[in-house]
């Protein structure tokens, strides 16, 4: 029986060092998990902050290019001038190509009706032609 019992309590031992091996195990994943969780929400709000903050510029840029044009403000800065140059060139490729787009937009033909015919044709099979047989090569 004293065989029996010991037997027992290093069967006992080892199931509860299991658990506590997986307790142990899945509270450092769960820490983990946390850790990556708010990590991404972090940067997730910093790419929001960086897209709006992207939009501001822009929309900026754009109310400050309608009031040069609009001759409401002057530019002195020939930098901005190159600029708004070449943005208002971009804006007219875009237009140019936009009407093009719009105005020869192919149109597929008409199908072409095919009347069928009274006679059906007739197709001569051809004879195979024989090959010549291949030469045994020895190795």
């Amino acid at each position: 029986m004293d065989i029996f019992g010991g037997f027992k309590k290093d069967i006992e031992d080892g199931i509860k060092q299991g658990v506590d091996a997986v307790k142990s195990t899945a509270t450092m994943v769960k820490e983990k998990a946390e850790e990556l969780t708010e990590k991404g929400k972090t940067q997730y709000h910093l790419y929001e902050l960086k897209n709006k903050g992207q939009k501001q510029r822009a929309l900026l840029g754009e109310k400050l290019r309608e009031l040069v044009k609009t001759k409401k403000m002057k530019v002195a800065n020939e930098e901005l001038k190159k600029l708004l140059s070449a943005i208002d060139k971009t804006d007219e490729a875009i237009t140019k190509l936009e009407g093009k787009a719009s105005v020869s937009s192919p149109q597929k033909p008409a199908a072409k009706v095919v009347k069928p015919t009274a006679k059906k044709a007739t197709v001569k099979k051809a004879t195979p032609k024989s090959k010549p047989a291949k030469a045994k090569t020895s190795n």
